[in-house]
């Protein structure tokens, strides 16, 4: 069990507790669009649910099932099997409850759900089965199959996810966009590897990804379209968390710990083509494997400030740093570094 709140002028602010968590993504939980509401996840002793909960913990409304991405402005929200993920994706599933699938390699009866948040209605878009035999690759016969990480375009009109699966130990991953009723389906032309994403507008989506030919870059892909771009080509060539500033300039990224444990937080000026580390932070030995603690930057809503998880202390903690960009020199200054 651990304690869910919020920070405001400094003062930590509980909201509640929860059995559905894991050390990667936490119970999801997330502002409910701009609103004075906050949806997690949860165990009821039976099943995996979310609940809406206002700034004083008062609840709002149960969902019967886990939410796994929010849209924007908070009307909608997307659901697939954290069970299943016990099996193949630990770090990113929840200790409790039991997968009646976990024996199934494609099942036809578990997918990826679309919720109604005002109307309260569910619908499955499809099954994996069903995204399993969509364009399929020889490599999918015979393997476990799972969905893994999926959100909304800006404005929730499409959605994108990734469709995993697993055979003699090798995991392979592409990333597909459909609309919300789960029709014109997009299969974007990766290679097998498809990692962190993030939505620059309504067609673009920034993802580390491979590509035959090219290899492991960050590329920009138009939505629904074969075109692509490799973005910080020669400065961003590893994997990290990527998200973008408001105004779509700035990308905000970090790294995976390198061979002495340090990550590095990173800022990329898409005008300039620069990059700029922010800091370097070195995370504890013992934080490895499923306990790992990534840096998962973010902005704040207008772009003034990112907060970023970090170990360096030594405990797990969430940090804060306050920016300011040099428009002639494209530079930022931590103004600000609370942990």
């Amino acid at each position: 069990m651990v304690e869910l709140g919020y920070f405001c002028d400094d003062r930590y602010r509980l909201i509640g507790t929860t059995s559905a968590w894991n050390w990667q993504q936490g119970a999801m939980l997330q502002w409910v669009g701009i609103s004075y509401l906050m949806a997690f996840n949860d165990y009821d002793g039976h099943k995996h649910i979310a609940r809406i909960v206002d700034t004083d913990g008062k609840s709002v409304s149960v969902i019967p099932l886990p939410i796994a991405a929010l849209s924007l402005d908070g009307s909608k929200a997307l659901s697939y099997s954290f069970e299943r993920l016990r099996t193949c994706k630990p770090a990113y599933s929840y200790a409790n409850c039991v997968d009646p699938n976990a024996d199934v390699y494609c099942p036809a009866n578990d997918g990826l759900y679309f919720i109604d948040l005002s109307s309260g209605n569910i619908q499955r878009l499809f099954s994996l089965a069903d995204i399993a035999h969509y364009l399929p690759e020889p490599s999918m016969s015979g393997a476990y199959h799972y969905f893994n990480h999926c959100s909304f375009n800006p404005s929730g009109q499409r959605l994108v996810f990734l469709h995993r699966w697993q055979k003699h130990g090798k995991e392979r991953t592409r990333m597909l966009t459909c609309n919300c009723n789960g029709s014109d389906i997009h299969v974007f032309a990766t290679s097998e590897m498809v990692s962190h994403f993030t939505w620059k507008d309504d067609q673009q989506l920034l993802v580390f990804a491979r590509i035959a030919g090219i290899g492991d870059r960050y590329f920009l892909f138009q939505d629904r379209s074969p075109f692509l771009d490799i973005i910080g080509e020669n400065c961003l060539t590893s994997d990290g968390h990527p998200t973008f500033s408001s105004d779509g300039r700035w990308i905000l990224t970090d790294t995976y710990p390198d061979r002495l444990g340090v990550s590095k937080l990173v800022l990329y000026d898409t005008a300039s083509g620069q990059r700029c580390d922010i800091a370097r932070l070195r995370s504890p030995f013992q934080y490895v494997g499923d306990m790992r603690c990534d840096l998962h930057p973010r902005w704040n809503r207008d772009s003034t400030m990112i907060s970023f998880d970090s170990a360096h202390t030594g405990v797990r903690a969430l940090c804060t740093v306050k920016l300011r960009t040099s428009e002639g020199h494209h530079r930022c200054t931590v103004t600000r570094h609370v942990c």
